[in-house]
Order: structure tokens, then C-alpha cells, then sequence
């Protein structure tokens, strides 16, 4: 009997400690998806903050552009009608 005893228990640890494993792996792997998650949501807003900053700079670079043309323009006109400059 002692010996059938100590089976039935080795059995029933081992299914224990099999379910026990089971578990904590499956909790395991939905930390690892829920982090996984929210790296490729960051992933994903900080390519949006990176295009809205794009779409600036560039907005930004044009507008520069677009007053050098401007004093350059203004300073050919100036030169050509002689007129004197006069830049505070």
C-alpha cells in the first residue's frame, strides 16, 4: 500500500506542477504579447509625431525660401532703380 501511495502522490505533484508550469507560461505570453503591443503602438505614434514634424520643417523650409526669394528680389529691384538700401 505504501508504495501505490507514494505513485498516487508522485503522480498528483507532477500534474500539479504541470498545471502550475502550463499557467505561468500562458501568463508569461500574454505579458509578452501585451508588452509586444504597446511597443508597436509607441512604434506607431512616434512615426506620426515624426511625419507631423516633417510636414512642419518642411512647411517651415518653404517659407524660408519664400522670403530669401523675396529680399533678393528686393535688393535687384533696389539695385537696378539705384535706389538706397536701407537695412535696420
Amino acid at each position: 500500500m505504501p508504495n501505490s501511495f507514494l505513485t498516487l502522490y508522485s503522480v498528483v505533484l507532477r500534474t500539479a506542477c504541470l498545471k502550475l508550469s502550463f499557467e505561468l507560461n500562458k501568463q508569461w505570453r500574454n505579458k509578452v504579447r501585451s508588452q509586444q503591443y504597446e511597443r508597436e503602438k509607441e512604434l506607431s505614434d512616434h512615426a506620426v509625431v515624426i511625419k507631423e514634424l516633417q510636414k512642419v520643417i518642411g512647411n517651415e523650409r518653404i517659407a524660408k525660401e519664400q522670403l530669401d526669394n523675396q529680399v533678393c528680389f528686393s535688393l535687384v529691384v533696389a539695385c537696378y532703380m539705384n535706389v538706397p538700401l536701407m537695412l535696420n
